[in-house]
């Protein structure tokens, strides 16, 4: 199942490549879990909003995935070439002065994200 819950996001203040970077990467992540996980029904949920902040979260039922100090150690071969997609996220998050938190519990992950749209002080 995907759920997508999404208003007016085309006067964002960002650069076209940094959404894409954020979004396609959030997505790839939680399709990747999605499908590794066996334990029932396969979610995504996204919420992308913007308002006085752009706020995105991603929900997914996933296995169990290991936080380490804001960072989740990629499982796949050849680990040296993969695991960019959060730092690359966390890049543009810096960029825009976002912040994110992400947990597991229960059988779902999520990745909560917010960047001030107005100038911070």
């Amino acid at each position: 199942m995907f759920i997508v819950i999404v208003n007016d996001l085309s006067n964002l203040p960002f650069d076209a490549s940094d959404i894409v970077v954020l979004l396609s990467n959030l997505l790839d992540n939680a399709i990747e879990a999605c499908q590794r996980y066996d334990k029932g029904d396969k979610t995504i949920h996204v919420m992308a909003v913007a308002q006085q902040d752009f706020f995105i979260s991603v929900r997914n039922t996933s296995e169990p995935v290991t936080i380490i100090n804001r960072s989740i150690p990629t499982t796949k071969p050849e680990p040296q070439l993969h695991g960019f997609g959060l730092a690359n996220i966390r890049l543009i998050l810096e960029k825009y002065s976002g912040e994110y938190t992400m947990f597991y519990e229960n059988g779902w992950f999520q990745f909560t994200a917010d960047i001030p749209l107005t100038p911070i002080s």
